[in-house]
């Protein structure tokens, strides 16, 4: 099965899905909470392959979990993903903060505000 990134056109929300092609992929994303949510419109919808998460498929299994540490930590360090609205507690919180570059600017901004 192979992993596919999937963004809307100006906007933040993205997720990475399973599919066997790229509109079986679209189809799949149209229906998670990050889509359905943000009431996508399909033509807007743009599908980018990400072979590098092939590997973390397991029968069943459609879409990345935001929720799950795991699925989180790879979506950050892998997908480049970060949360929209955030503060330092949060992400000094998150299991992905390693490969945060959300996380590392707060670090940085406050071993400035230390200097």
């Amino acid at each position: 099965m192979k992993a596919w990134l999937v963004r809307e056109n100006n906007n933040f929300t993205s997720t990475v899905v399973f599919a066997e092609t790229s509109g079986k992929a679209k189809a799949i994303a149209m229906h998670t909470d990050a889509f359905v949510d943000a009431d996508a419109d399909f033509c807007s919808i743009q599908i980018k392959r990400v072979p590098k998460i092939d590997g973390y498929y397991k029968k069943g299994k459609t879409e990345m979990d935001w929720y799950n540490s795991q699925d989180r930590i790879v979506l950050v360090r892998d997908c480049n993903f970060y949360c929209e609205d955030t503060g330092f507690n949060d992400c000094k919180n998150c299991p992905a903060n390693m490969y945060c570059e959300t996380y590392k600017s707060f670090l940085t901004e406050i071993e400035e505000d230390d200097e």
